[in-house]
């Protein structure tokens, strides 16, 4: 049986034998509406009240009220079908179980097959002739009180069937026609759709049967009453089942149809879910394309290309280069450029990193400069004097030049860290499933807080869509490098990054990093000199290049300063020319102690710096040089030496163009030094 709700239209399958005589009270799911159904003669309806016993054979009656006021009552549907067939009661009358609302019977769609009958068999009494009345019929007498077929649940005995249409033998007189008795009453059913008509009975002769009864009408005029022989359907069973109208096969017919909808649909998503894991990166670009995600013009494209490139440089030159290249690629697509957006807010991050690996080398110094200060006081408390004061007050300038320059780091990489925060934010409101968002805010929690399970649960999804993404690669080794007892795994990964992009600055410098902390020196100078093969001017990989360096220095020249023995220098400019003449003699590791001596009275001495370069460039150390050079101009823009030892160390690393530049700095500085004729040699040279 097929129910429908009657206030939200949804539709149900209920199996028959579960509906009572009396009916049973039902709930929707959907609305959750309380109403009843009854058996599929049931005509109508009604919503059930919460806390309301179900009302049987003691309930209210159903009232109709015809045209000229009267009521009639009645309990049993079946009653008011035999009222209608009986014509007591008509199309224009109402009815209600209320009294308070009053709905034409006309209007109810279930009574109309009832109704037809009794057209049908008045249209027919109208039409027949009056010679082709059936035996046993008389014209004046009324038409029976007959239940519509609709209602019949039990077949007509074979004993009693009607006439057909081959005409019986010849007798004498024609026999009176075969009477029975009217059917018992059926339980009423619910009439599916208009019926077709039976084929019809012929009006001839039938075999003498004895009557049932007196005064009990003969088959034929029950025939002649149901329109020409036209025959209901008497049950829901099979003799309805070939009509095209019938109901329940409308409703088989749907079902099936659903099938129809459903079977692909769930074809369609199985192949776009099998595809979502076999290709989550194919799939999200498809995905994102038919949703209309705005297009990004080509020149912003070209852009963030080009600032990612840079981005790998990992120099502070290549920082900005990658700055400017980015907010152009983010201002072409007004500012909804995912990728590019997460792209600069890594770029931020990595500037933070260096922040804080250049704060954490000098806490270092400052420490040492802090314990060499208390060295040298005095044991017994009393104020130093004389030299003595000179020494530790150069010491202590150093040590709060250092603590300057340390709060100056930590601003810029809490300012960094804010700024990339912001960008990898608005990265993630455009597109929630960018693998570059989730790179970048995964490398903004490894600076910001060092949280590896933070780090972990956020490139868990995007490690899905690219597992081999250099950058997310780098990314989770540097995070494994921060983790006791995972050295190994973080050296790993940081080389499958190089492996996958081997111009990945940042992992290399990473990768050094570690290596160093695990006292594999030589591993970690060949990595730090590939960087520097790359980026000449990487200052974090020429210090660290530069204390591999000093590293090598022999013990001698590493023990703790002793005082001044009679002889030796005590001042600043004596400490330089016992260097110079030192470097001059050739005795180079001799000069750099003289020079670490006179840096120690005055730390920012250009001429003292430029002599550590000098010895660096004669021992072959050109990326230690180059950074020594680079102090000693920080300190004096014009020194001749830094000048022309800086040249010189660039042109042996290969780096023409800053060659050319610092011998044309010098000359036009020093145009009369004692190097300007090479300066002139070496740049017609190159």
């Amino acid at each position: 049986m097929d129910v429908r709700c009657e206030r939200c239209g949804t539709e149900y399958e209920f199996e028959d034998d579960r509906v009572t005589e009396e009916g049973v009270t039902v709930k929707c799911s959907t609305c959750g509406h309380l109403f009843k159904i009854r058996k599929k003669s049931f005509v109508l309806t009604e919503p059930v009240v919460l806390g309301k016993k179900d009302e049987g054979e003691g309930g209210r009656n159903w009232m109709v009220r015809k045209g000229d006021g009267t009521v009639l009552t009645f309990k049993e549907l079946t009653t008011l079908q035999k009222w209608i067939v009986e014509r007591k009661v008509s199309r224009d009358d109402e009815i209600s179980r209320s009294g308070e609302s009053w709905k034409r019977l006309g209007e109810i769609t279930e009574l109309a097959s009832f109704f037809q009958v009794v057209d049908q068999a008045t249209a027919a009494a109208t039409a027949a002739p009056a010679g082709a009345q059936l035996p046993g019929a008389s014209p004046t007498q009324p038409l029976p009180a007959a239940t519509p077929a609709a209602s019949v649940t039990q077949p007509l005995p074979a004993a009693v069937e009607p006439a057909v249409s081959t005409p019986a033998a010849p007798v004498a007189a024609p026999a009176p026609a075969a009477s029975v008795s009217e059917p018992p009453p059926a339980t009423p059913v619910q009439p599916a759709a208009p019926v077709q008509p039976a084929p019809p009975v012929t009006t001839g002769p039938a075999p003498a049967t004895e009557p049932s009864s007196p005064g009990q009408p003969a088959l034929a005029a029950e025939q002649a009453f149901m329109g020409g022989g036209q025959l209901e359907p008497d049950s829901w069973g099979e003799g309805a089942a070939g009509d095209d109208d019938d109901v329940i096969e409308k409703w088989k017919r749907r079902s099936r149809r659903k099938w129809y909808f459903l079977v692909p649909l769930l074809l369609v998503l199985a192949g776009l879910g099998a595809w979502y894991l076999a290709a989550p990166g194919s799939f999200m670009d498809t995905f994102h394309r038919l949703v209309g995600r705005q297009e990004i013009p080509p020149a912003a494209s070209q852009a963030y290309q080009q600032g990612l490139a840079s981005l790998k440089g990992d120099s502070q030159a290549d920082f900005a280069a990658a700055a400017k290249l980015l907010d152009d690629a983010i201002r072409r697509a007004d500012g909804k450029y995912p990728q590019a957006l997460a792209a600069l807010s890594l770029l931020h991050t990595e500037q933070a990193d260096h922040a804080q690996a250049e704060i954490a080398r000098l806490d270092g110094k400052i420490a040492e400069l802090q314990k060499r200060e208390d060295e040298l006081k005095p044991r017994d408390g009393s104020q130093p004097q004389g030299e003595l004061f000179d020494k530790i007050a150069a010491v202590h300038n150093q040590k709060v030049d250092l603590q300057k320059q340390h709060l100056r780091l930590v601003d810029q990489a809490r300012k960094e860290l804010v700024e990339a925060k912001r960008l990898v934010d608005d990265a993630r409101r455009l597109d929630a499933n960018s693998v570059e968002a989730a790179i970048a805010l995964a490398d903004y929690y490894r600076v910001m807080s060092g949280e590896r399970a933070h780090v972990e649960k956020v490139l868990q999804p995007a490690r899905r869509q690219a597992p081999q993404n250099p950058w997310l690669l780098y990314v989770d080794g540097a995070s494994l490098a921060g983790m006791a007892g995972q050295a190994g795994a973080a050296a790993a990964r940081l080389r499958q990054a190089l492996a996958a992009d081997a111009g990945l600055v940042a992992a290399r410098l990473k990768l050094a990093r570690l290596l160093l902390a695990q006292k594999q020196e030589d591993a970690a100078r060949a990595e730090l000199k590939s960087i520097l093969a790359q980026k000449p001017s990487h200052r974090q990989a020429q210090a660290l290049l530069a204390s591999l360096e000093q590293r090598q220095q022999p013990p001698e020249e590493k023990k703790k300063e002793t005082p001044a023995q009679p002889g030796e220098p005590t001042t600043y400019q004596g400490w330089l020319k016992l260097a110079s003449r030192q470097l001059d003699a050739g005795a180079t590791r001799k000069a750099l102690a003289s020079y670490d001596r006179a840096l120690k009275l005055r730390s920012d001495g250009a001429a003292a710096l430029a002599g550590k370069g000098l010895c660096y460039l004669d021992a072959g150390s050109n990326a230690a040089a180059i950074l020594w050079f680079g102090k000693a101009l920080k300190a004096d823009p014009r020194n001749a030496d830094a000048l022309m030892g800086m040249a010189e160390a660039q042109k042996y690393q290969g780096n023409t163009g800053k060659a050319r530049h610092y011998y044309q700095r010098y000359l036009e500085l020093h145009p009369q030094g004692p190097d300007a004729a090479v300066a002139r040699r070496n740049l017609k040279e190159l």
